[in-house]
């Protein structure tokens, strides 16, 4: 045997030589397993890491790799939604900037208005090396029998041909913001994720919750973290997938600990209500100080008639602190980050760790909890069941002028699950009623309008006789039949009756 390898290929840098230079000399030395070379003075001395990072760690992990066919396309957006890593991205645009497109770029005319009016032109992109082969996006395409997208290998004699379609599509320009309606689920595909190339399972169910809630918030989106799945594939180092828009605003994230996030998130809450009252009254100052010339003085006189309700006026008024005003709770239905143990969201009859019997008691119904407070938003969303919905809810979310919360359906590798049917999953946790869909805001009473509006029917699948597809029933089911179906009947009959009592909600005067 030869004292050294002489024949392999030179390895490629860790990352991108345009890369920042934190990146080039921090990060990759992280990536590489070489952290342990770097002096404390690299290190950010206030402990604050850059976003936007994960974009230089390619991986190219995936055996297969969703495949656009253009023609067979009907253009619904839905494997861009479903994507959790957004390694798969849509755009709308004018022809013109298909100039200097790579060979073999595939690109097709738009169809629907949501589209057209963008440009008239629309293209479906996947990142390859950041695409980790979940096959979500193929599972949940509606025209994917016709071809319109499927898995192919993906080849090494292909990968520079991906990388070029990649950059260029990129370049390609991003939709108008301010002409995206966010409450519809097409238009919002069009806007860039500010949350991408994350570190979570493939086919993870959290993840597209995630991407969906920094399109529609936006750069004005400040995240308190608890501490679980979400903190771990958000912002473990050495990159962090939370990034910015192309003029560098993003998205400002930070983890607590576990069950302090609710302290922690209200610290980030009256800091950023105590800024902006400190900023507004300074701009009454200058309104009515004789001193400053009249250029200052109309300048203070719009920024305190700015409405920032809507994303025209946030843009208007950038000069404003940035609020915290939502919250998103990612159900998945097991403590996963630590193993899977049961917790207060594990449903009555799944087996997990402490609970190998089978939880015997309901999980703890948060939105049922909040609907009591009357004066909270709160709405429970599903992609797989109805997209439109979810994209209702969080932009009624971000519009209410209140605190607000959101509960997702979120399928885990938990489960016992194939992730590729993850949203089919989803869907029939809501025909089961295990998972209702409703939207609570209560600004609706004031308009002679039911506060709460339900996005799902009633249970058409028996619960019991479905949970036997995902293992964490299925194993008790075999371990103790008998004490399974009592249980699983149990938490079925407790669907049925929750659904009939939002029915009756809706016809109340909140």
């Amino acid at each position: 045997m030869p004292d050294a390898v002489s024949d392999l290929p030179p390895r490629p840098p860790t990352v991108d030589p345009a890369a920042p230079e934190f990146v080039r000399e921090v990060t990759a030395k992280m990536i590489a397993q070489k952290g342990d070379e770097l002096p404390v003075s690299k290190i950010p001395v206030d402990g604050v890491w850059p976003v936007a990072t994960t974009q230089w760690e390619k991986r190219g992990v995936a055996a297969d790799v969703p495949v656009w066919n253009p023609a067979a396309c009907v253009q619904c957006g839905r494997c861009a939604g479903a994507c959790p890593h957004a390694a798969l991205r849509l755009k709308a645009f004018h022809p013109e900037a298909l100039e200097g497109a790579p060979t073999g770029f595939r690109s097709a005319d738009a169809k629907s208005p949501a589209y057209r009016r963008h440009g008239g032109k629309f293209t479906v992109q996947c990142s390859t090396e950041d695409c980790t082969g979940c096959g979500l996006c193929v599972a949940n395409c509606p025209a994917a029998a016709r071809g319109a997208l499927e898995m192919q290998p993906h080849e090494e004699k292909n990968r520079e041909r991906d990388l070029a379609a990649w950059k260029f599509f990129l370049t390609i320009p991003e939709a108008d913001a301010t002409k995206l309606d966010m409450s519809n689920y097409n238009d919002v595909q069009l806007k860039k994720p500010l949350f991408e190339f994350c570190g979570a399972c493939a086919g993870c169910g959290e993840a597209p919750y995630i991407r969906l809630l920094t399109q529609i918030c936006g750069e004005r989106l400040v995240v308190a973290n608890a501490t679980g799945c979400s903190s771990v594939y958000a912002g473990n180092l050495p990159t962090a997938p939370y990034c910015t828009r192309a003029d560098g605003r993003g998205v400002a994230w930070g983890n607590s600990l576990f069950e302090d996030n609710a302290e922690y998130g209200l610290g980030m809450r009256v800091t950023c209500d105590n800024l902006e009252a400190r900023a507004r009254a300074e701009a009454a100052k200058l309104m009515l100080d004789r001193d400053e010339p009249d250029a200052v003085r109309e300048a203070a006189a719009r920024v305190s008639g700015i409405d920032q309700a809507t994303p025209r006026g946030v843009e208007d008024m950038r000069a404003a602190v940035e609020q915290l005003k939502k919250a998103l709770v990612l159900d998945s239905e097991v403590y996963s980050n630590t193993g899977g143990q049961a917790s207060k969201a594990t449903p009555m009859g799944a087996v997990a760790k402490f609970a190998a019997g089978g939880r015997p008691t309901m999980k703890k119904n948060l939105g049922g909890i909040i609907l009591t407070y009357r004066d909270v938003y709160v709405a429970q969303i599903s992609l797989g069941a109805n997209p439109q919905a979810a994209a209702k809810a969080l932009a009624e979310a971000d519009a209410y002028d209140g605190p607000a919360l959101v509960i997702a359906y979120s399928h885990c590798v938990a489960h016992g699950i194939d992730m590729a049917q993850g949203f089919a999953r989803q869907k029939t946790a809501v025909e089961t009623g295990h998972f209702p869909l409703f939207r609570y805001d209560p600004s609706r009473s004031a308009k002679g309008f039911s506060a709460l509006e339900l996005d799902s029917k009633p249970p058409s699948k028996s619960f019991a006789a479905t949970a036997s597809e995902e293992n964490r029933f299925k194993l008790l089911l075999k371990r103790n039949p008998e004490h399974a179906v009592e249980m699983l009947s149990k938490a079925e009959s407790f669907y049925r009756n929750y659904y009939a009592r939002l029915e009756d909600l809706t016809t109340c005067n909140w």
